[in-house]
Parts: structure tokens; C-alpha cells; sequence
């Protein structure tokens, strides 16, 4: 196993485990796995699934696209993940997670020397409050 990140709280990282199901990540840490990076995840069972439009609501983001720039050594979501969650925190959110492509969730848009840039799609959240 590699290295761990914990993540400690708001915003929250989600993963969408089945459409309009979420689950809010503990922790992750990438394993390589027939020479591809794979993201494995502790999942935070005391709060448990998110149910869209119920638990929470997904703002726009105005086809807003992060590019990251990543050393061809490292996986891409431990640039990914902080990024995203650093991004929901300026803006206000209380939960992000990344829309995929197709299987993935960053698109490889150019390799220059030792770095590889990748697009990533944020997806925003809100926590619904119940008066």
C-alpha cells in the first residue's frame, strides 16, 4: 500500500457508488494493479449514504474544467482529490466529487517531459438543511 491521505472533513469527498447515491471518503490511497493506478477508499460510515435531492443538491458549475499538472511518477488523485476539495472550499460547498470520463476521472490532455496535464470536471454539493 502506498501512502494514506486522511481526509479530515468539509468539505467532504464523495464518490457516487450507484446514480444518485453517494458515499463521503475517510481516507484513500492508490495501488498499482496490472500497471495502472487504482484509488481505494475508506469510506466514513457515521454519516453514512448521501441521497441526491434528500441529503444533498448539486449546484452548476458553469462548465468550469481544473487542469492539474502532474509528475508522470505519480497517480493522478493525489493531485485530483486535494485540488477538488481545496476548490469546493473557496467556493462554499460542503461536499465535491469529480465528474467521470467514461471510467476515469481526470481526461489526459497533453504529456510534456516529466509531467502529464489532466482536466477534471468538479462536481458541487450542498448539504439540504431541514427546518
Amino acid at each position: 500500500m502506498q501512502r494514506k491521505f486522511e481526509l479530515d472533513g468539509r468539505p467532504y469527498y464523495l464518490r457516487e457508488h450507484s446514480p444518485g447515491t453517494f458515499l463521503v471518503a475517510k481516507s484513500f490511497w492508490c495501488e498499482k494493479e496490472n500497471g495502472a493506478n487504482v484509488t481505494e477508499f475508506e469510506w466514513n460510515e457515521d454519516i453514512g449514504e448521501l441521497l441526491l435531492g434528500l441529503n444533498i443538491r448539486e449546484l452548476p458549475n458553469r462548465n468550469l474544467n481544473l487542469l492539474l499538472e502532474v509528475p508522470k511518477c505519480e497517480p493522478a488523485a493525489h493531485y485530483l482529490i486535494p485540488t477538488l476539495i481545496k476548490f469546493a472550499q473557496v467556493v462554499g460547498c460542503d461536499y465535491v466529487c469529480p465528474e467521470f470520463f467514461g471510467n476515469y476521472t481526470v481526461e489526459t490532455i497533453h504529456q510534456r517531459g516529466d509531467i502529464t496535464l489532466f482536466k477534471a470536471i468538479p462536481r458541487l454539493f450542498r448539504k439540504i438543511v431541514n427546518d
